[in-house]
């Protein structure tokens, strides 16, 4: 473990956030703001995914209502493989920005050198820093360091936990002031409430208070199995192509068979289904044991169709056998 991580010295030292308590001395004060803003998100959310966008109009909003913000940052891990997370960026004098973190050791020594380090070691979900010029640097994070070189007054972190069962765990925002007198005890509270307001959207989210979800879509396809037994079977997927105005000869096959079209659409007529039909893309017929495809072709002249054929039959038989005396139709 790096040595600037314990022990902190006392003005730089963790401050368990007395939320409710900001929250409640606070409350006539910043609740309407906090309200609008929340308000303000649910509203984008629904229209859009740009989380660059958002985080731009969320800060300037913060600012708008006199909040000495210089910088904010949200992080969030990720469901891709391939990186680490995400980090969403705004910066008073830059606007918003995404960043991705890879798998590399620079990546993970920037882990455990940012204050985020210091709440996940103390099982704590808020911690507040004063910046100095008097900050030691044998004790103190290098990520602190940097922001007070640039001019950074005072840094605040919150870990969010989301609802357990969410495929993500949870969401770090930190936020920084460049301020004489740093943020005031009535900005903690609004951004405890904000935090606060989004827990308990995403509760009642999961706990069914929100809109609930429309009836599911029905399914491709249904179509009773025929009555035999399995054993020794195996099956055999295949894509079929069909170009433009290909017409295939009448044939059969072994055990029964599943059809899904994948692009354009094929005629097909299966003895004992009736008349032939035209079958497009999502689609699926079934062919029954025994059953002769004795019309098999595009629909169009001038679009390929593709097929995947699902044959189930006992093993070592021939997937296709002709139909003898009869041609294409």
């Amino acid at each position: 473990m790096p040595s600037q991580l314990l022990p902190l010295p006392i003005d730089m030292a963790l401050v368990r956030s007395a939320d409710r308590r900001m929250v409640a001395r606070n409350d006539n004060a910043k609740a309407p703001d906090a309200r609008a803003i929340v308000q303000w998100i649910a509203e984008q959310a629904l229209v859009g995914d740009d989380g660059v966008a958002l985080l731009d109009g969320f800060c300037n909003a913060l600012r708008a209502r006199g909040l000495p913000l210089w910088r904010v940052s949200a992080h969030l891990p990720a469901l891709d493989p391939s990186v680490r997370g995400f980090r969403f960026d705004w910066r008073r004098d830059g606007g918003a920005s995404l960043v991705s973190a890879p798998h590399d050791d620079a990546s993970i020594a920037g882990y455990v050198n940012d204050p985020l380090y210091a709440l996940l070691t103390n099982g704590r979900t808020f911690s507040r820093w004063r910046l100095h010029d008097g900050m030691d640097p044998t004790t103190t994070f290098p990520a602190l360091m940097d922001l007070r070189a640039e001019g950074g007054t005072d840094y605040v972190q919150h870990i969010i936990w989301f609802t357990p069962g969410t495929a993500l765990k949870g969401l770090v925002v930190s936020f920084a002031s460049d301020g004489i007198a740093g943020f005031g005890e009535a900005d903690l509270a609004l951004f405890a409430e904000l935090l606060a307001s989004g827990r308990h959207a995403d509760a009642q989210t999961q706990t069914g208070l929100a809109t609930p979800p429309g009836p599911p879509p029905p399914p491709v396809f249904k179509h009773d199995l025929p009555n035999v037994t399995m054993d020794g079977w195996e099956v055999t997927a295949s894509y079929v192509d069909y170009p433009p105005g290909r017409v295939g000869a009448a044939h059969r096959h072994p055990g029964f068979v599943l059809v899904y079209v994948l692009e354009g659409a094929v005629i097909a007529k299966i003895s004992d289904q009736g008349d032939e039909k035209t079958y497009t893309a999502g689609q699926m017929f079934y062919e029954q044991p025994g059953a002769t495809h004795e019309v098999s072709k595009n629909a169009s002249q001038t679009q390929p169709a593709k097929l995947l054929a699902m044959i189930f039959a006992k093993k070592g038989l021939p997937a296709t056998t002709p139909v003898q005396g009869r041609g294409a139709v």
